[in-house]
């Protein structure tokens, strides 16, 4: 359960260092970051989206999961438009906003920021592994997210701080479960979660780069399509 914390300080620690950095750094160098970061955040999920749909049989390389991507990403985007999922994330950012009178855009930061730091592999095999007695993929992590944390908060403000607050209670939480059940995932399982995860990140890095908006807030009931679609085509 230490690294997990670990895991958390570290994100406070890299918000404190971007916010001290971001005071000495001019707004269009911010821009410029966050289009850098935004090319990071494209690598790291183009390689997670590989890693869960590549799959080499006799030195032939083929690919999996082209139709789960295709139907939950389709149904995803779709329940999120008629859910009006970004909408009302939007109108609450701004009442969160008002409410605490400030400039300095609280709840962008905190939401990029778990998105990038909960979805993904290395947050639930990471956290898996460790609680199973193998911490060096969350050791990983927190490395990842500390250098994160310093980029996204120099850009996006000091709401990146209390991600790490939900980045505890999750891979906690994940953390307490395995340990307890023992071996309870699979590799499919894994595999269909982090490909939807990277995707979803994947067009967090687009939003960097083009300024262009993709509505991830409505792409997030994908994940729900994905543990569905799992437990009636792969689940025995």
């Amino acid at each position: 359960m230490l690294v997990i914390v670990l895991n958390a300080l570290a994100i406070v620690l890299g918000t404190g260092i971007g916010i001290g950095l971001k005071k000495l750094v001019r707004e269009d160098a911010v821009k410029s970051i966050l289009k850098v970061l935004g090319v990071l955040v494209i690598i790291v999920s183009l390689t997670g989206i590989l890693e869960a749909m590549v799959i080499v049989n006799d030195g032939k390389i083929d690919f999996q999961f082209e139709l789960l991507l295709l139907v939950t990403i389709s149904l995803g985007a779709l329940s999120g438009e008629l859910l009006k999922l970004e909408d009302k994330f939007l109108n609450f950012q701004d009442k969160i906003e008002k409410k605490v009178n400030t400039k300095r855009n609280l709840t962008k930061g905190f939401f990029e920021a778990t998105l990038l730091f909960c979805v993904g592999a290395l947050a639930i095999v990471g956290t898996f592994n460790a609680a199973t007695g193998d911490p060096s993929l969350i050791y990983l992590k927190t490395v990842l997210d500390f250098v994160s944390s310093i980029l996204l908060s120099a850009t996006l403000g000091i709401g990146v701080v209390f991600s790490s607050v939900i980045v505890f209670l999750y891979q906690g939480i994940m953390f307490v479960v395995f340990y307890y059940s023992g071996s309870m995932l699979t590799n499919e399982f894994i595999n269909v979660i982090s490909l939807v995860g990277y995707v979803i990140i994947l067009c967090m890095g687009i939003n960097f780069i083009s300024g262009k908006k993709i509505k991830i807030m409505n792409l997030l009931p994908a994940l729900l399509f994905a543990i569905i679609y799992y437990l009636v085509f792969y689940y025995d």
